[in-house]
């Protein structure tokens, strides 16, 4: 799984290491009562509202996002994009 960088996931990953390295290693392991109690904790503090000590599910995109920008920058950065392409496109046809 993939985590947002938060104190509940270091201490996830901290775990990870200690408990189960081989995960790391892409091969099938067992997990240990302190990685599940930190996850299913996790659960818990949601429900409290201690966002810092959720485990935030992030998915495989979490780790393209290498900054925040506004809604202005994040279109302006599109609207590049897609210029560059527009204008590479007519020598991509056959």
């Amino acid at each position: 799984m993939r985590f947002l960088r938060n104190s509940r996931a270091l201490k996830l990953v901290d775990a990870t290491v200690r408990g189960s390295p081989e995960l790391y290693k892409g091969n099938p392991c067992g997990s240990t009562r302190e990685i599940i109690d930190l996850e299913v904790g996790g659960l818990t503090n949601l429900f409290e509202g201690q966002i810092d000590e959720v485990p935030l599910l992030g998915g495989t995109v979490a780790g393209c996002i290498h900054d925040i920008s506004t809604v202005y920058e994040l279109c302006h950065r599109i609207m590049d994009g897609t210029e560059v392409v527009l204008r590479n496109l007519q020598s991509l046809l056959v």
